[in-house]
């Protein structure tokens, strides 16, 4: 995934400002605070509880990464920062697309009825190329301002979070705290930036295990 695509660069920009607008919930400190969902963390022996810490633990990482990296491009010149490269490239009708994105759109087109095989591997060749040459072009920005140090770090913090979000999405809460917390963050995820990813499945297995509990009266 490219996490310095025009998408991602104004998504951490909109979760700095939602946050920043967030006040801590009571009884909880640190960066954890800044959730809703983290109010049951530490509810219970619930795997899920268990993930959503260290989702918790990585977000917050990530979001002071991406601060650092934000406010260091903001000392950049304003010619400096209109000359950054994106990293996406242009494939007929679409014009911004990169990654997983573009074997996705060759596979579209090579299921076009009476479409030219042929044509549509000589434009995905091409089509991987400049995306290649755009990904270099971007790195060597980053050196350039000597900006490469942070950038790494705030890419492999991303890829953790990713990776946590997964095992969100895999985990299913056993008690109704868990589902809560869950359901909660998964709320917060999705009305910050409109997301549906991760989301879903553990949408499902939150109301698949809310389903399968039975009620202590």
């Amino acid at each position: 995934m490219d996490f310095d695509c025009p998408t991602w660069r104004l998504r951490r920009r909109l979760i700095r400002n939602v946050r920043a607008a967030a006040g801590p919930l009571p009884g909880i400190s640190g960066a954890a605070a800044q959730s809703p969902a983290a109010a049951a963390i530490a509810a219970g022996p619930d795997p899920i509880l268990v993930a959503l810490a260290e989702f918790h633990r990585i977000d917050a990482r990530t979001y002071q990464a991406d601060r650092e990296l934000d406010d260091a491009e903001g000392r950049l010149s304003d010619e400096d920062r209109l000359a950054w490269p994106s990293s996406l490239v242009e494939w007929r009708q679409y014009s911004a697309i990169g990654w997983s994105e573009i074997e996705r759109v060759r596979d579209e087109f090579l299921a076009l009825p009476d479409t030219d095989e042929a044509m549509i591997w000589q434009e995905y060749r091409e089509v991987k190329a400049a995306e290649q040459a755009s990904r270099q072009a971007q790195r060597q920005w980053y050196q350039v301002h000597g900006l490469t140090e942070l950038k790494a770090k705030a890419d492999g913090l991303h890829e953790q979070r990713q990776a946590a979000e997964e095992v969100l999405a895999k985990t299913q809460p056993v008690t109704p705290a868990g589902a809560a917390a869950l359901i909660s963050l998964i709320y917060d995820e999705m009305s910050d930036s409109g997301d549906a990813e991760w989301h879903l499945p553990a949408l499902r297995n939150s109301v698949s295990a809310l389903r399968n509990m039975r009620v202590q009266s």
